[in-house]
């Protein structure tokens, strides 16, 4: 690349960057005009088109550069993906989603009609590791329970720190059934695996060791989920600190950056398509499950961070969850969360899981859960969801392609 261009590139990004659009159009179109065929040019006046909002201009510059570049680049991609997005907002209200939506709305009202006062034995299990200072806080949060057909599972998973001490005082004087196992370190997954053999309830709950339950969740998911026939279900979660306080959404990054995709929800499409950009339910904690259900399709799969979102992605897919609103999780943010220490390794099995989910849903058949999450069910709302979330990447080029020639 000749100097002038170089240097010319430069001053365009450092305008870009500072917000000066204008500026940084003119000196794109500078190089353009001189390298018509240059891929970063053409992608970087893409993303300032789509910041102006022309998004039917940037998604031709993109592609464009996406071209000349054989679609090597994810970068690339998920820009496109992001500027597909915002065409695919206009679709939003097309009929045909309009009355999708409506009929929807009617099912899962219908579905969640109660079929009795039914009293299931709700299985809680709690993996416990090296969380002495909140592990008195859960158990407690499971004894105080409005509904009281509960039967406790707690397994000590090699904690160093005292826990399984305190968990044995406190378990002398619970006043629900229980079992207590201490061994050896296994991992969480390993040890909710475990627990899940002891169980023996209709409904199976984890909760995680620093966490808690609302004393009103097993009242209000039973009426919801169990009276009603439905599988499985998750509420809304409430951040706490270390100290039990509730966390602002300016006050904390990552709880705010939840919060807002749970604020999102009630406008999604469906309680399924709400899966797609995130974990909404937050954590394996948050989960109230039929245990036949859990069963039939596979039960959990051991991953390191993601197996809550991955259960949800595949449950979704044979029965549609239902979401309750209240805010009947506690879930903790205390410096040594999974999500506060591990977010590359995170986002990277993410990733695998999604890559994965995408694989199957695009499968051409009926799933049992006639408004899952697919593109056969949902059309271009599957995948605007997608490509709002920043998942563009994770897309096929011929998908892609097909998006770009139907949206623009």
């Amino acid at each position: 690349m000749a100097q002038p261009i170089e240097a010319l590139m430069r001053s365009a990004l450092e305008a870009q960057v500072a917000g000066r659009l204008e500026e940084a159009e003119e000196r794109y179109r500078r190089v353009l005009a001189s390298a018509p065929d240059e891929p970063d040019a053409l992608h970087s006046l893409g993303l300032v088109r789509y910041a102006c909002g022309d998004y039917l201009q940037a998604r031709t510059l993109v592609l464009r550069a996406l071209d000349l570049t054989r679609w090597q680049y994810p970068a690339y991609k998920k820009n496109l993906g992001l500027i597909l997005g915002k065409l695919a907002d206009a679709h939003e209200e097309s009929p045909d989603l309009v009355a999708r939506r409506k009929e929807y709305a009617r099912w899962n009202r219908e579905r969640q009609t109660p079929r009795g006062n039914g009293m299931p034995l709700v299985s809680v299990i709690i993996p416990s590791y090296n969380h002495a200072r909140y592990i008195g806080r859960a158990l407690s949060s499971v004894f105080t329970q409005t509904y009281r057909n509960i039967e406790l599972i707690v397994i000590d998973d090699g904690s160093q720190d005292g826990s399984a001490d305190i968990i044995r005082n406190l378990l002398d004087k619970a006043p629900i059934p229980h079992q207590f196992l201490a061994r050896e370190n296994r991992g969480s997954v390993a040890t909710v695996l475990e627990g899940l053999e002891l169980a023996r309830g209709e409904f199976i709950n984890i909760l995680h060791s620093d966490d808690m339950f609302s004393p009103d969740r097993f009242e209000l998911c039973v009426r919801r989920i169990a009276d009603s026939g439905c599988d499985w279900g998750f509420s809304g979660v409430e951040f706490v600190d270390a100290d039990d306080r509730p966390l602002a959404a300016a006050d904390h990054a990552a709880a705010g950056s939840l919060m807002a995709e749970m604020e999102r929800m009630p406008l999604e499409a469906s309680t399924g398509l709400s899966l797609l950009s995130t974990n909404v339910a937050i954590t394996t904690g948050n989960l109230f499950v039929r245990r036949a259900f859990l069963d039939a399709i596979g039960g959990l799969r051991i991953y390191q961070y993601s197996e809550d979102w991955e259960f949800g992605l595949r449950a979704s897919l044979s029965s549609e969850p239902v979401f309750l609103p209240e805010k009947l999780y506690r879930y903790r943010f205390h410096g040594r969360n999974t999500v506060t220490v591990a977010a590359d390794r995170m986002r990277g099995e993410a990733f695998e899981v999604m890559r994965e989910f995408l694989g199957r849903a695009e499968e051409n058949r009926q799933w049992p859960n006639p408004f899952a999450p697919v593109p056969a069910v949902w059309g271009k709302a599957f995948h605007a969801k997608l490509l709002r979330g920043g998942l563009g990447l994770l897309l096929s080029e011929a998908a892609l392609r097909r998006l770009a020639d139907e949206l623009s």
